[in-house]
């Protein structure tokens, strides 16, 4: 009987605990989009003062934290070597090389491959615009999401608690 709780509290504490996880994953997805909200604004800050846009993700990713860091650095790369590849596919590319694994959706890496079709033609003063309104567009997401996060985490958590004691008591 003894044997049959500790499991039965083992089921529903490790339920909670996805809960708990999936909460987590739900905050750092919010934290990785603000991110890329500011690298956004210094891209189109390094723009505005007459930088290719190769120099200027190479700049940005000094200053951004990972995984973006490393995306923007192989993004600049592959931009200065691009053998007639276009901006849009690269930008596709390395972001699911890069950014794909981490917490953000698929809408949110169709989001910025979406930049790189906004932005892959026109002259400076063009992609310093296209990224402007990408930013604003970023901007509504990010406000819609830190209203939906309080609910959405708690959910989550509660989900994960209930599921784990409803599987408990059908065990019982």
């Amino acid at each position: 009987m003894i044997m049959r709780m500790t499991g039965i509290a083992m089921i529903v504490f490790s339920c909670a605990g996805l809960g708990v996880i999936k909460s987590a994953q739900l905050q750092k997805r919010y934290r990785l989009l603000k991110e890329w909200e500011r690298l956004i604004v210094l891209l189109e800050q390094e723009i505005s003062y007459n930088a290719a846009l190769p120099e200027a993700c190479r700049r940005v990713g000094r200053k951004a934290r990972p995984p973006f860091n490393s995306f923007l650095d192989s993004l600049s790369g592959r931009l200065e070597d691009c053998g007639g590849t276009p901006f849009p596919r690269i930008l596709e590319e390395e972001s699911s090389r890069y950014l794909k694994d981490g917490y953000l959706t698929k809408e949110d890496l169709q989001s910025i491959s979406m930049l790189g079709e906004m932005m892959g033609f026109g002259d400076r003063q063009t992609q310093k615009e296209m990224l402007k309104r990408y930013g604003k567009e970023l901007e509504i997401r990010l406000s819609d999401l830190k209203e939906q996060l309080p609910g959405k985490q708690k959910l989550y958590r509660s989900l994960g608690f209930l599921g784990g004691a409803f599987l408990g008591i059908l065990l019982l």
